[in-house]
């Protein structure tokens, strides 16, 4: 595998900006948290994409064309630059930050959160 092909996705509704948005915008408020991390990966040269729904097949040309051009107004609010829209995972992705995914450990089915929680209930009986 090539490392120049790996890209890292960032969902923009509820994790680079708050849902649903207020005052007419069609995209939310930035969540400084996220958007720092975003900004971080694009300073060390990777290659960063928006994960959303917003660009789904289920979309009409116009409701994309609108789309793209909100979110690169967003993105430009930001101080950050033009990044493709992609609602597709593929084997490249290296990460991918969002509200609802659960990490699941490679060819196990173990639930990476489950795993955290035996361990701080572990922790816990051990300081009893």
């Amino acid at each position: 595998m090539s490392k120049n092909k790996l890209w890292y996705a960032f969902d923009l509704d509820k994790t680079l900006a708050e849902y649903p948005p207020k005052n007419g915008e069609s995209i939310g408020k930035p969540i400084p948290t996220m958007v720092a991390k975003l900004r971080s990966y694009i300073a060390k040269g990777r290659d960063c994409r928006i994960f959303t729904a917003r660009v789904g097949p289920d979309k009409t040309a116009t409701e994309l064309t609108q789309f793209k051009y909100d979110l690169r107004l967003w993105l430009l609010r930001q101080g950050l630059p033009s990044l493709e829209a992609t609602v597709t995972k593929d084997r490249w992705m290296e990460e991918l930050w969002d509200d609802k995914a659960k990490q699941v450990v490679p060819n196990t089915g173990e639930i990476i959160e489950d795993s955290l929680e035996m361990l701080r209930r572990y922790m816990k009986a051990l300081n009893k």
